[in-house]
């Protein structure tokens, strides 16, 4: 098993500064053996058990619509990619503007995010 998850930003206005707490890009590699953090060109070590606890997350997520409608001119378009060698899925949406079925995507995102910080800090 090699999967990848892939956490991006697009903003509305240039980002010249990297936001721990907004990251632009940041991804998640795993096999059975060995998990990665990859954030600003550095990849760092994660616990299967942080990976698996993120992994919950994302198991228990059920969308069975389309997203309320997000428009909007400040802000930021979140995507998340997880694939498993040519297999993926992929979410992408304005702001948290899709209702509340898709807070469970938030919530990974999220997880993400804490993640990269914890990996960070033990770095």
């Amino acid at each position: 098993m090699n999967v990848n998850i892939e956490y991006s930003t697009i903003g509305s206005f240039p980002t010249y500064f990297e936001d721990i707490n907004n990251p632009t890009n940041v991804s998640i590699a795993y096999t059975t053996e060995k998990c990665f953090i990859t954030y600003n060109n550095s990849n760092y070590l994660v616990s299967m058990n942080d990976v698996n606890d993120l992994l919950k997350t994302l198991s228990s997520i059920r969308i069975f619509e389309l997203p309320d409608i997000g428009i909007g001119l400040d802000g930021v378009i979140y995507k998340i990619k997880i694939s498993n060698g040519f297999n993926s899925l992929e979410f992408e949406w304005w702001e948290d503007t899709c209702g509340e079925q898709w807070k469970g995507l938030f919530e990974f995102r999220d997880k993400i995010i804490l993640l990269l910080k914890k990996s960070l800090k033990k770095n």
